[in-house]
């Protein structure tokens, strides 16, 4: 079994302050403190993605993987945010509707992702 951490959001608590501030120190303490718990993977959402789902979402898995080399899994619907994650690092994603321009876009899901 693996245990994937569903507990990195971008619109909650700290971790939204932190985004939103640019400071990536309370993300790096969760994804130690996931990480010592035993999670093997860590989810991370930015729901709803809104104009800035891109770039939260490349904030997070910068931030994360500076402290960890646990696999990151991109909890999105939206192919822009998918390739701004998986820029920063090869990840896993779920939940990409294969709507219009998903599967033809250059840098989405099907290029970078697992």
């Amino acid at each position: 079994m693996i245990v994937i951490a569903d507990n990195v959001q971008a619109n909650h608590g700290a971790i939204q302050t932190a985004v939103q501030r640019g400071d990536p120190g309370p993300v790096r303490s969760l994804a130690r403190r996931i990480e010592a718990a035993g999670a093997r993977m860590l989810d991370i959402s930015v729901a709803p993605p809104g104009r800035d789902g891109a770039r939260k979402m490349a904030f997070l898995v910068e931030a994360i993987q500076s402290v960890t080399d646990l696999p990151v899994l991109i909890d999105t619907a939206d192919a822009d945010v998918v390739a701004a994650g998986c820029q920063k690092t090869p990840a896993w994603y779920r939940r990409i509707s294969p709507g219009e321009g998903a599967t033809k876009k250059p840098g989405s899901s099907v290029e970078y992702g697992r």
